[in-house]
């Protein structure tokens, strides 16, 4: 948000609608920082679930590769009929 103040004149708030009449360019300027605002806020969202997922992955790749050893050798009901019938 701190962006939004240093593009807005006056060091108002731009998410504060003014007193009084709005006008067509209040409405357009306000509606710009709404998204812009909107816009950071999901970033910042975003960038905390990925840095979160991130500390919770960080001891998976362990255990993934033991899943996997453990797992060489056996097929996967999935996979059974990938190449298409057995010949007899």
């Amino acid at each position: 948000m701190e962006n939004l103040k240093l593009s807005y004149p006056n060091d108002t708030d731009p998410l504060v609608l003014p007193s009084g009449t709005i006008t067509g360019s209040h409405a357009k300027r306000y509606g710009a920082a709404m998204s812009l605002y909107v816009d950071q806020i999901s970033q910042e969202l975003h960038d905390v679930a990925y840095n979160k997922c991130c500390v919770e992955l960080e001891g998976t790749s362990r255990l993934l590769t033991l899943l996997e050893t453990c797992a060489v050798g056996v097929a996967h009901p999935s996979h059974a009929n990938m190449f298409g019938p057995r010949a007899a």
